[in-house]
Formats: C-alpha cells, sequence, structure tokens
C-alpha cells in the first residue's frame, strides 16, 4: 500500500504465457535425452565388463580369492564356489569379511573328504557318490569336489552381480559346480542361492553344512541348552559360561536377541567363552533352580566361580556393556564370594592373601593365628574333613565358605571365641585406612575387597564410619575404577570415607 507499481506492457503480460509453453518442451528433451545417456553408460559397462572364462586354479591355504567375472567363471567350471558380493562403504560388509574368510579356513580341511562337495544330483545313489569321490585324487587342486571361497566388488562388477540377482550387500551365494545355471538354457539361476542367516562364522558354517552335506564344526554362536544340558554346561571349568533366560512371548527378549547375536558374534572366536540360552517356558525346572525372576535374565559363570550365576545388574543391556560384563566381572565375583562366606571368613580370607596384615583385625575379635591357618587349610583344599559332620557342630563345619580361586569351600573355622565386647569401631576404621592405602596405589581391587567385607560383616557394617554414606560412596568409587580401570590415569581425587579416620591414613590417606 501506498508504493507506486509500474504499468505491465502487453510484453510482460506475455511472457510467463511463453514460460509455461517451453515447459513441455523441456520434458521432452530431457525423456528422450535420458535414455539415450543409459545407453551409452550401458555400453561404457559392456565395454569394461565383458564375461570371458579364464584358468583358475584354486588356493590350497583355504584362502579368500578376489574374484572378477573371469576368474569366477573359471573357478565354476571345476569348482564349487561360495561367494560374497561386498562394497567397499558397507561397513557391514567389512565386519563380515573376517568372519567369512574364518569360513573358508575351517572349510580347507574338508574340500576333498567331504561327501557334499562332490558335484552331481541330489537323487545320485551312495555307490555313486562314492564312486565319484574315488575317481578324484585327494591332492588334485583341480578336483570338482574342491571348495572356493571368494569375493566380488558388487560396486565395481556391477552386471555380474545382477546375473546372479544381488540386491544388496554383503550377499553370500553358494554356486554349485554343474548346478549354477540352468542347463537348458545356460542362463545363471537367478537369485542364487543365498545365506539369510545372522553374518558370523557359526551361522555361514552351519548353513554350508546344512546345503552341501558336510560336517565342518563351529563353535554356535549362541548354544540352546535344556534342563539335562545347563548343569553340565555352565560347569565347564575351562570356560566363562554367560547363560540367557528368555520366553518366546518375552517383548524384551524379543528386543534384546540379535543383541546377544551380537555378543555370541564377538566371543565365536574365544573357546574361553560360551555363550547360551534357556527358554525357561520350556524347561521351568532349570529356571526355577537357577532363581530366575525376571526375563530376560543374564547370568555369567566365570572360571573359577561355578557356585551360582552372577547376574548381570546394568541397567543398559548393550552389547559393549554386556561383552565387559563377561571379560572383567570382578566386581560381580568379589561381592558373590564375599556374600557366599559366613560371617567374619572375608577377614580371615583378606587376611590369608595380605591384602590385610595377619592379625591385623581378627586379633582384635580374639581370632587366633590358628583360626587364620584353619583358615588356610579349608582354601588350600576346599573339601570337608572327616571329621566335620561327626563334631555335629552347624557352626564349625556345616556351613560354605567361599574362596575366589576354587569357587567355595567348606567351613572348618569356628566363631565361637570371637570377642562380643570388642572395639568394632575401631577395626572399621582400621579396615578402611587399609583401603584407603591400597587406593592411593590405584590397587581398586583390593580396596573394593576390604570395603565389601566391612559391608557385608554386620558387626562392621553397623558402626558409625562402616554405615556412613561416605564408606558407601567410596565402595562405589572402588567399583567404577575396577569396573573401568582407565579411570586411574585421570588423576580424579578421592577423600571418600576420610572424615573422622583421617588421621589413620598417614601418608597415603588420599585414594587418586
Amino acid at each position: 500500500p501506498g508504493r507506486a507499481r509500474p504499468m505491465a506492457t502487453r510484453e510482460s503480460r506475455r511472457s510467463p504465457r511463453r514460460t509455461l509453453l517451453l515447459i513441455p518442451l523441456l520434458v521432452a528433451a530431457i525423456v528422450l535425452v535420458a535414455p539415450a545417456a543409459a545407453a551409452h553408460d550401458d555400453a561404457s559397462d559392456d565395454s569394461t565388463e565383458e564375461f570371458t572364462t579364464a584358468e583358475f586354479l584354486a588356493p590350497t591355504d583355504g584362502s579368500l580369492v578376489t574374484f572378477d567375472p573371469s576368474t569366477l567363471f573359471g573357478a565354476l567350471v571345476n569348482h564349487t564356489v561360495v561367494v560374497a558380493f561386498t562394497v567397499e562403504w558397507c561397513a557391514l560388509c567389512t565386519g563380515y569379511v573376517p568372519e567369512f574368510a574364518r569360513v573358508a579356513a575351517a572349510f580347507a580341511d574338508a574340500n576333498v573328504t567331504d561327501d557334499g562337495l562332490t558335484p552331481g544330483d541330489d537323487d545320485e545313489s551312495d555307490e555313486q557318490e562314492e564312486t565319484t569321490r574315488r575317481r578324484q585324487p585327494r591332492d588334485d587342486p583341480g578336483s570338482s569336489s574342491k571348495l572356493v571361497f571368494g569375493t566380488v566388488d558388487a560396486e565395481r562388477h556391477k552386471r555380474l552381480a545382477a546375473t546372479f540377482g544381488v540386491t544388496n550387500a554383503p550377499y553370500v551365494a553358494l554356486l554349485r559346480n554343474d548346478d549354477w545355471y540352468d542347463r537348458a538354457t545356460g542362463v545363471p539361476h537367478s537369485p542364487a542361492t543365498r545365506f539369510g542367516g545372522y553374518l558370523a562364522f557359526a551361522p555361514t558354517v552351519e548353513w554350508l553344512n546344512a546345503r552341501l552335506g558336510t560336517n565342518v564344526h563351529a563353535k554356535p554362536i549362541v548354544a540352546d541348552l535344556s534342563t539335562e544340558t545347563i548343569d553340565a554346561y555352565v560347569a565347564d571349568p575351562n570356560a566363562d559360561v554367560l547363560v540367557e533366560f528368555y520366553a518366546p512371548w518375552c517383548g524384551h527378549c524379543k528386543q534384546f536377541a540379535p543383541f546377544y547375536h551380537e555378543i555370541g558374534a564377538h566371543f565365536s572366536a574365544d573357546p574361553r567363552v560360551k555363550i547360551a540360552r534357556l527358554d525357561v517356558d520350556a524347561h521351568r525346572v532349570a529356571a526355577d533352580s537357577y532363581g530366575v525372576t525376571g526375563l530376560p535374565s543374564l547370568q555369567l559363570f566365570p572360571r573359577g566361580y561355578k557356585r551360582r550365576g552372577l547376574h548381570f545388574r546394568g541397567s543398559e543391556r548393550t552389547p559393549a556393556r554386556i561383552i565387559s560384563f563377561v571379560k572383567s566381572p570382578q566386581v560381580y565375583l568379589v561381592e558373590a564370594t564375599v556374600t557366599d562366606m559366613p560371617e567374619w571368613d572375608c577377614v580371615l580370607w583378606l587376611e590369608s592373601r595380605g591384602v590385610l596384615a595377619r592379625g591385623e583385625i581378627s586379633g582384635r575379635f580374639g581370632l587366633t593365628p590358628e583360626h587364620l591357618r584353619a583358615f588356610e587349610s579349608v582354601a588350600r583344599d576346599g573339601t570337608k574333613g572327616e571329621g566335620d559332620e561327626a563334631a555335629g557342630d552347624d557352626t564349625a563345619g556345616g556351613k560354605e565358605a567361599g574362596d575366589a580361586t576354587s569357587g567355595g569351600t567348606t567351613r572348618r573355622v569356628s566363631y565361637e571365641d570371637i570377642d562380643p565386647d570388642a572395639d568394632a569401631d575401631d577395626a572399621a576404621r582400621a579396615m578402611i585406612a587399609a583401603a584407603h592405602r591400597w587406593a592411593g596405589r590405584s590397587r581398586w581391587l583390593e580396596t573394593m575387597e576390604i570395603l565389601t567385607c566391612v559391608s557385608h560383616t554386620p558387626a562392621l557394617r553397623r558402626t558409625g564410619i562402616g554405615s556412613s554414606p561416605a564408606m558407601w560412596n567410596f565402595l562405589d568409587n572402588a567399583k567404577l575404577h575396577v569396573e573401568d580401570p582407565s579411570l586411574a590415569a585421570s588423576g580424579f581425587a578421592d577423600d571418600s570415607a576420610g572424615g573422622e579416620d583421617g588421621s589413620d591414613d598417614g601418608e597415603d590417606g588420599g585414594a587418586t
């Protein structure tokens, strides 16, 4: 309003009409030019990727072959080929290729001996298969029983990928010798027989075993347990065993399943770690015996401690957190070990290992060196003596005490001589001062062991310093450092549980 506008001329009124008339012409030009450009691109692709057959010699060491069209078709003349179509920028491809290489190595020794690798019709008789195998020299690299593994860059060889119906990556295909194409037309089967399982070593091996009739061993990513097998499985003394208790109807279990397979894949190459699961609906007896109260429930049975499962209590069930739990369960293990012990055993346990000075705490409560020697004897052999049951004393022989090395011992130590008038507060101060000294040397595991013992022993826990927020903060800080050792280098200072006990800490008072 109030602004002068130029008068529209006849020419200016025509310009929008002319613009509208030009739009159809532009669209027509694009439609006509685009096929020509595409045809040019296809022509350039055809010229750069001709399908020829090159002479091929299979590797003898089970290594992966990097295929192009000529080497792939050359290999298919005499070999069954398992090929993974990948692209460089695909993170999933990058992660799977090392697993695929492990599959190739696992099948390297089975190539010339397994029935499933010999070509022929599916209805071929056993006698014919045996005859075929006998005709093939065992050491002949050109034998058609040789299974070859390799990769193809699907982005570089687009026509080759399209020939076998590859639409995404990684795409793992099984191309059986003399059966990868239609014999009547000579046209390759598209899409090729594809592996559709979890992209890791064990599932790939299992799939090939099923397809080829081979029996190549692969530790399963996640083993399925039953009431009959779980006890022996978790008791394996040479393996850390993680078990998930789940139910098919559990929504949280379904969401967690892919992550649990990631954990299994992470440890699939480690013989010292076993990952398993148990369906609580199908095996209620086992679920009850292992104290399952919520789903999904994760329990770790580490080497050296098989008395009971260590429950993963983290709020975030991420693969990284659970992998860390399996690799470094010290916090859970210390808590379980001390909890398993009767009152005062943890004090003798710490003194017997030099975490506390011998007699430093036990002597304050009237325990003698004989008590300590008796505990050490039990910790060494881990068994109950012949006279323990005959004594009829529940305090002396009927209860169990844990041991971090043996996984639990039978108690022989009597604590009837404990001095009820002992200064528990003074003893708690001395233990926390010792914890500070260990923390001052960045020995957080010993720090946590002492503080866990204080929290577990009623006489010490009921003292002023034993029940103080500072003590519990100190314990939480120690657990944090045990779980994440990198914090020790951060210079984080801790004056927890100092309070009125600061004078006892001496030069090592502050934990750094």
